[in-house]
């Protein structure tokens, strides 16, 4: 394993190649520390980790960095700044404060310095070069506090997710992010107003949430000002949103449940005659992705069953494969039959609203994010 100093050593050359190149932007610099981020991962023993530079845009802006376990969960964010940069004064700036409120696993950094916060607090700060060798001499910094940065880092990979949310905690992180979607509008609409009155389009190209507004205003509330107005789009879609995502969740549960209506009748069948035991061996237990076949012996087998529905983990287990392989070399009973049908079906509606749940963020930010563009630094 690559020591530590040796790492931070390799981290600070490749600052140093950057701003020897000339013409060195803060982008220029991502490719290093992504690359830092990745090696310290790996050292210490998260191998899956990955790093995504520049992120698609979150409900609270557009951080530089986020890092990831690799298969769905997200670790933290981390924002940076140019090496010239003091990160005293970002750290009160307005994307600053939002994202800390808003992400629970933050990094602050120049490239140099590192600060981390924790659910919005800043919890550790260490600096690895002096800022000045780098920018000003163009050089690679000695390297400092080679234990203070290694720690600082690894608590941010070491990041799990908090318990679930009370009914107190979720209603303060709701009120989060409508405060945020509040201000937002209240700027779109300003800039809005702005282009109409200089009879050009607006500087966004949606000037719909103004002529919204209007209307809203011409026939229902006509006393409404702008800041009631997007205190009231803010509540709206926030609200929406958590309603649809509590339904598609309730289904979610009775689907797993196996209580579901949405479980009648099955998607999969059970064909064929034989003594429906579960053989081991060449004839035995098998999947024919052609055929959509789950084949139990020579004769039976349940179709139709997609091979996403076949390979589809719960737990780092293939649900589908792992209930059947638990009950090979014994016949299934006509409940169990009826109940693997079940099953299969509800991984299906499993797979089908998670696709919902994606549409759904994908419309939301369809509808808000080009707004958020305009509130991000």
């Amino acid at each position: 394993m690559v020591g530590k100093k040796t790492c931070f050593r390799a981290y600070l050359k490749k600052l140093a190649e950057v701003i020897q190149a000339g013409d060195a932007r803060e982008e220029s610099f991502y490719g290093a520390l992504a690359d830092l981020i990745q090696e310290v991962a790996q050292a210490t023993g998260r191998p899956e980790m990955q790093v995504t530079v520049l992120p698609r845009p979150t409900e609270a802006g557009n951080p530089d960095f986020r890092v990831w376990d690799g298969r769905s969960r997200i670790v933290g964010y981390l924002e940076a700044k140019p090496p010239d940069q003091l990160l005293d004064r970002l750290e009160e700036s307005e994307q600053l404060q939002r994202y800390r409120e808003t992400f629970p696993n933050l990094i602050l950094t120049n490239f140099l310095e590192f600060r981390l916060y924790r659910q919005g607090q800043r919890v550790a700060v260490a600096q690895l070069g002096r800022p000045f060798v780098l920018t000003e001499l163009r050089q690679a910094p000695p390297v400092e506090n080679v234990d203070a940065v290694w720690e600082l880092l690894d608590q941010f990979l070491g990041f799990s997710l908090p318990k679930p949310l009370s009914a107190e905690n979720l209603a303060v992180e709701l009120a989060k992010r409508t405060r945020f979607l509040r201000e937002i509008v209240q700027q779109q609409l300003v800039e809005e107003a702005a282009a109409n009155r200089l009879a050009e389009p607006s500087a966004s190209g949606h000037a719909s949430l103004l002529g919204f507004y209007e209307a809203f205003q011409k026939y229902l509330i006509g006393a409404l000002s702008r800041e009631e107005f997007a205190d009231l789009y803010a509540q709206t879609v926030t609200y929406g949103l958590f309603a649809a995502m509590a339904e598609l969740g309730r289904r979610l549960v009775d689907l797993h449940l196996l209580h579901s209506a949405e479980l009648d009748p099955p998607a999969a069948r059970f064909e064929g005659g034989g003594n429906n035991r579960v053989e081991k061996g060449k004839h035995g237990l098998r999947y024919d992705a052609q055929t959509q076949q789950v084949w139990i012996n020579q004769t039976q087998y349940f179709a139709p069953i997609p091979i996403e529905v076949w390979e589809y983990p719960i737990g780092g287990y293939q649900v589908a494969a792992k209930w059947l392989k638990d009950r090979q070399d014994r016949p299934l009973s006509l409940d169990e039959i009826r109940t693997y049908c079940r099953i299969v079906t509800a991984l299906g509606r499993t797979i089908a609203i998670q696709q919902e749940l994606d549409a759904l963020y994908t419309r939301v930010e369809e509808a808000v994010l080009p707004l958020e563009m305009h509130a991000s630094p």
